[in-house]
């Protein structure tokens, strides 16, 4: 089996020991200052850098384990066949959210053994994305009382799981240090030992990261049911810090731990009705949380292939949600007409517009962002365009390039 030591050895001298640079068109490993290969490690692989001369950053991931096999090869073979589906209706990338040029190499690295001879284990190439994962990014928020940003996570966190059920595939191991958001606000999943998809129905083998896996592990389940759970766990916790940041003071772990928890720990899955977090979602007054809350606490308790699908955990927190929002009696009987675009810009509709706005950019979807821009009004309101006018002037030179291209 791959030992960090090893791998770290053989990447200090990687001309001779890793045949996978030269194949992917060279480059050099950054080392730190005490001359060992910068790298990032989790459970089950390693991961360096690899920056090559065109300017270009690769992560080189390699397993340490000797469970990659076969399957494991055909896994990774198919996922960098995947065609990249161009956008859809209305300008939406329905891309799977995946890092970008995705490469198996088999004979990757080459390891020396303590008897001298040397063995040669996979590597798996793909572009190194720039941004920090998804628990740190919500950490960083909590802190800083950053509601709109935590509730368009939410809202980006909810388009991505439904892509994701739209295209038939399974990410098998979604937690929070396996999603990162890249600096233009996409979101990505890596980690891909455990992905299937429509003709490609692989084996899942082992349960996820604790804190986001079902409590009742079972290996049966088919590819739509595999993030169902991890999904709700994730989005549920994304919706309480929305309105509670200060919850990540009862819940979660620290932001650099490895499978570390956002708000849900694997003792508050196992026993929701013993769980402080779980009591404490029945108090905060917002009852499309409450009801999700509720999904997931029932979830909990039924079998994996029981959990509800994205398209049924949305349907029931926009019902809940409408339910809170209709007039009391004596009200005039109709609800008031929304005010998204009209009416003065007050502090509360300039938070509501902005969280809109920062989901759009968070799923990719800058036409739409750009057209609600202008839209909600937001950009003749000066306090916007201070905190997001930089950002949308750049999506207006993208869009403008790719409009000239297109002509």
């Amino acid at each position: 089996m791959p030992t960090l030591e090893q791998l770290d050895a053989a990447l200090a001298r990687s001309s001779r020991s890793v045949p996978a640079i030269a194949r992917l068109g060279g480059g050099t490993v950054p080392q730190t200052d005490a001359g060992q290969p910068w790298r990032v490690v989790g459970n089950d692989a390693v991961v360096y850098q690899l920056r090559q001369p065109s300017g270009r950053v690769l992560a080189l991931r390699c397993p340490l384990s000797d469970t990659f096999d076969q399957r494991q090869a055909d896994r990774f073979r198919g996922l960098a066949a995947l065609p990249a589906a161009a956008p859809r209706g209305g300008g939406r990338d329905r891309r799977l959210p995946l890092a970008g040029s995705l490469a198996y190499v088999e004979d990757g690295v080459s390891l020396a053994g303590s008897d001298l001879r040397s063995s040669v284990h996979p590597v798996v190439a793909m572009d190194w994305v720039m941004g920090p994962t998804l628990l740190s990014a919500t950490d960083r928020a909590c802190r800083a009382n950053d509601r709109p940003y935590l509730a368009a996570l939410a809202d980006a966190w909810r388009d991505l799981v439904a892509g994701l059920d739209e295209a038939g595939f399974a990410h098998g191991d979604l937690a929070a240090d396996n999603v990162l958001i890249e600096s233009g606000g996409r979101i990505v999943l890596v980690d891909y030992d455990t992905c299937a998809w429509s003709g490609a129905d692989f084996d899942i083998t082992t349960p996820g990261t604790a804190g986001y896996a079902h409590p009742r592990f079972d290996p049966r389940v088919s590819v739509r049911y595999r993030d169902a759970f991890a999904s709700l766990v994730i989005y549920v916790a994304l919706r309480a810090l929305a309105i509670r940041p200060d919850l990540r003071q009862r819940g979660g772990d620290g932001p650099t731990a490895v499978g570390g928890a956002l708000l849900f720990s694997a003792a508050d899955l196992a026993n929701p009705e013993g769980s402080t977090i779980f009591g404490l979602l029945r108090g905060l007054g917002q009852p499309a949380v409450e009801a999700l809350g509720q999904a997931l606490r029932q979830a909990c308790r039924n079998a994996p292939a029981a959990v509800p699908t994205v398209e049924e955990w949305g349907r029931l927190a926009d019902e809940a949600g409408r339910v809170a929002a209709k007039p009391r009696p004596g009200g005039g009987g109709r609800a008031a007409a929304p005010r998204e675009f009209s009416g003065p810009m007050t502090a509360q509709r300039r938070q509501e517009l902005v969280t809109r706005l920062n989901s759009l950019l968070l799923t990719g979807d800058e036409e739409s962002a750009h057209r609600y821009w202008y839209r909600s009004g937001l950009h003749d309101d000066e306090t916007s365009r201070v905190e997001i006018g930089p950002r949308m002037a750049d999506l207006e030179r993208r869009r403008a390039i790719r409009l000239v291209r297109e002509a």
